[in-house]
C-alpha cells in the first residue's frame, strides 16, 4: 500500500497500491469490500488518492504524473488520463 484516504463519513477506505491497484475497504468489518479496480496499466504505482464528498469517486494519481477519476459504485472510469504533474492531488 502506497497512499490511502478515509470517506468523510469514517466507514470506508481506499488504498492505492505498488501493483496498481486500487481497493476499497469496508472499515465496520475491516474487510474488502468491492472487487479490485485495476488502474494505471504497467505505468507505474499509485502515488496518491482522494475520495470525493460524497464518496461516489475516488481519483488516484500514478508515479509518473497521471491522473484519473473512477466511480466507487459503478467501478468505471469516469474522467482521465490527465496530466497532473508530480505530487498530490485533492478532490474539492
Amino acid at each position: 500500500v502506497s497512499c490511502i484516504s478515509y470517506s468523510p463519513d469514517g466507514k470506508q477506505m481506499i488504498s492505492g497500491s505498488g501493483d496498481e491497484t486500487i481497493r476499497r475497504w469496508d472499515l465496520r468489518e475491516v474487510r474488502v469490500e468491492t472487487g479490485i479496480m485495476r488502474t494505471f496499466d504497467n505505468i507505474g504505482l499509485i502515488f496518491c488518492i482522494d475520495i470525493s464528498a460524497d464518496s461516489a469517486l475516488v481519483a488516484g494519481g500514478s508515479e509518473y504524473g497521471t491522473a484519473r477519476i473512477w466511480s466507487l459504485d459503478t467501478v468505471e472510469l469516469i474522467a482521465g488520463p490527465f496530466e497532473a504533474g508530480e505530487g498530490s492531488l485533492m478532490m474539492s
